[in-house]
């Protein structure tokens, strides 16, 4: 298992992202790995905080992929990872998301909206660890 915790970019790399061509389209490749309890801070006051990681994630992309549909975004695939055919044997990912989007622009503008910003909560809640891989087209 890694000791990276990090479930949000630092500021350099969201500095490093920004830095593209803001026309440009991205494709975020999302490794997940799911809390078997959700990790809802104290002060949460929305639905049942008592539900497994995965809930919890489900809830977050309810409403981040509002935000991304409506920026012109879509989810090109997703689905359960059942092994690590090459990369460390103790590596262990519970899903994986491929996301499109039209722009680097239109990720960050998503980041930046407050809707998705209000459902972070359960992201944060829902993720051990995480990976993000921003891609080119090819």
């Amino acid at each position: 298992m890694s000791t990276y915790e990090r479930l949000t970019p630092t500021d350099p790399q969201m500095t490093a992202f920004g830095q593209g061509p803001e026309d440009e389209p991205v494709v975020m490749v999302n490794l997940l790995r799911y809390r078997a309890r959700a990790a809802y801070p104290r002060e949460y006051e929305g639905p049942d905080p008592e539900v497994p990681g995965e809930a919890a994630y489900r809830r977050y992309a309810e409403a981040a992929f509002q935000r991304v549909r409506a920026l012109g975004g879509r989810l090109v695939w997703g689905g359960p990872s059942y092994m690590t055919l090459i990369g460390p044997s103790n590596e262990r990912w519970d899903e994986v998301l491929v996301v499109f989007y039209p722009t680097r622009a239109a990720f960050l503008a998503m980041l930046e909206d407050a809707d998705y910003q209000t459902a972070l909560v359960h992201r944060q809640a829902a993720l051990a660890e995480t990976r993000i891989f921003a891609c080119k087209e090819m």
